[in-house]
């Protein structure tokens, strides 16, 4: 799987601890959005989006560390080229 495309949308008016927002786009077909950059005590971190509607849970994350660890850092890199550096 191949990571073809990283937007990073910095929140103007932070809100709690989210910096930023992310969408990135795998192999030209498939989008995943509300990928969050947050601000921790121990620096900021790539948080993978989840959402419930009723009973349901949906959650959005990689299956394999390798394609985890190529996202946070192409996801990283995209927001370090906007402002900030990601832990």
């Amino acid at each position: 799987m191949k990571i073809t495309k990283v937007t990073v949308y910095p929140v103007k008016n932070q809100v709690d601890n989210i910096l930023a927002f992310a969408k990135i786009t795998l192999n030209d077909q498939f989008i995943i959005n509300g990928i969050r950059i947050i601000e921790t005590q121990f620096g900021n971190h790539i948080v993978f989006p989840n959402e419930r509607a009723g009973a349901e849970k949906s959650e959005f994350a990689p299956t394999n560390q390798y394609l985890k660890n190529e996202i946070i850092e192409q996801v990283a890199m995209e927001f370090d080229s906007l402002k900030g550096v990601i832990d």
